[in-house]
């Protein structure tokens, strides 16, 4: 099986959902099949330094060949302001790139891939147009316009909320009018799978998923004199990372002033921002593994996103017990009360977050239940064997549709 795997950023550095996905998948699919990695050097739209081959080939050690392509110049901003006059994506034409349809065009024609894997919509035009006697797939992390929409919906100023309308639409029209010239498209949630094939795709589940783990020790209890930590993962320029969390500071953490207040700890760049005594920021960081051990709580009080987040799996994972808003937390079917606690108002939170406090000083058990329960559930999203499934699907597409062509073939 050779894979064509096309990118709109490189795997590195892993420090968001997107590249976190982006690597897995590439990896897993590697150690099966014959794999050309091809993306841009860095992200469309952002002012993040250009990746080399060699640190991609470094992050993808299987992969038989890795070729970057210099991302597209044209300003996000420029882009977002074309988009409020005309409608037309900025997302798509942040992608919009010559070099890069060379690029596909060439490997193509030199690697003779059986499947062209798209991950994600940024590149969907340019994915949709390559020869259809290959399969093709696309991998949206995202229902992209209902996570627009969404984003509209609690965005802090009337300018935003008009843009995003306007992608939303946009972006829509073109899920409605592409998703089904695609062999597979490959949600990450079930939620996203079953919005697609309403869209008349050939949907299939491809979940995030985390690194596979074992399962984690009973927790410890906490001492008199030592407060409850809660950790948030994530980038602060994200906009639904930035809402929700001037959200939680504003709205909850008010409702949390009791004789030792919690302490919240930001892992990710651009918190700059966020002012508050109870709230530190440490940036980015090499590993997560220090800070997953040191707190006691994992936070994802999300009012806007899409699809499914990296952090909760891996927080189900390391166990940490997970407190987060029905949005923060959706994509894995997680049983409230059981495998975590959701409050979707103020008043729910804060006291999902004290009934923890409490009984992580007098009762852990009652949270070691729901850790493990929550354990229970992720092990089914551990990388190896959602890669292993998604190969799977690939090679029987592949085998499908050379069955399909060769039926039409005159005898």
């Amino acid at each position: 099986m050779r894979i064509l795997f096309l990118a709109p950023q490189p795997p590195t550095p892993l420090d968001n959902g997107g590249r976190i996905r982006t690597q897995a998948l590439a990896a897993e699919l590697s150690a099966v099949s014959s794999l050309h990695f091809l993306a841009f050097d860095a992200q469309p739209g952002t002012d993040l330094p250009s990746e080399s081959a060699s640190s991609v080939a470094a992050a993808l050690p299987r992969a038989e060949a890795v070729t970057l392509v210099p991302r597209p110049r044209a300003r996000k901003r420029r882009l977002q302001i074309e988009t409020m006059l005309s409608g037309r994506s900025y997302l798509f034409r942040q992608g919009a790139s010559g070099p890069m349809a060379q690029a596909l065009a060439s490997a193509i024609a030199s690697f003779k891939p059986d499947l062209l894997h798209c991950d994600g919509l940024l590149l969907g035009d340019l994915a949709r147009r390559a020869p259809s006697k290959m399969v093709r797939t696309i991998a949206p992390q995202n229902v992209e316009s209902l996570l627009m929409r969404r984003m509209a919906d609690t965005t802090d100023t009337r300018l935003r909320r008009c843009l995003y309308m306007r992608e939303a639409q946009s972006l829509g029209r073109w899920e409605t009018a592409h998703l089904s010239d695609f062999d597979l498209c490959c949600g990450v949630s079930e939620e996203d799978t079953r919005w697609h094939a309403g869209l008349g795709a050939n949907a299939v589940c491809v979940p995030n998923g985390v690194a596979r783990h074992t399962m984690p020790r009973p927790v410890q209890s906490l001492r008199d004199d030592e407060p409850l930590r809660l950790l948030f993962v994530g980038n602060g320029a994200w906009e639904p990372n930035r809402i929700g969390m001037a959200w939680f500071v504003k709205e909850v953490l008010p409702r949390l002033q009791w004789r030792l207040p919690p302490r919240v700890t930001l892992i990710g760049s651009d918190w700059g921002w966020l002012k508050h005594p109870l709230c530190a920021s440490v940036g980015r960081v090499p590993s997560l593994d220090m800070y997953y051990a040191d707190h006691h709580v994992a936070l994802v009080p999300l009012l806007s996103g899409g699809g499914s987040r990296l952090k909760v799996a891996e927080a189900l994972a390391k166990g940490l017990p997970l407190v987060g808003t029905t949005v923060g937390l959706e994509g894995y079917s997680l049983e409230p009360g059981v495998h975590a606690l959701v409050g979707d108002t103020p008043q729910e939170l804060a006291e999902n977050i004290r009934w923890l406090n409490e009984k992580l000083r007098v009762d852990t058990a009652a949270v070691d239940r729901q850790i493990a329960m929550g354990f229970e559930l992720i092990e089914r999203f551990f990388w190896d064997e959602i890669g292993a499934r998604m190969a799977d699907v690939y090679a029987e597409t592949i085998e499908r549709k050379r069955r399909d062509a060769l039926s039409v073939i005159p005898s």
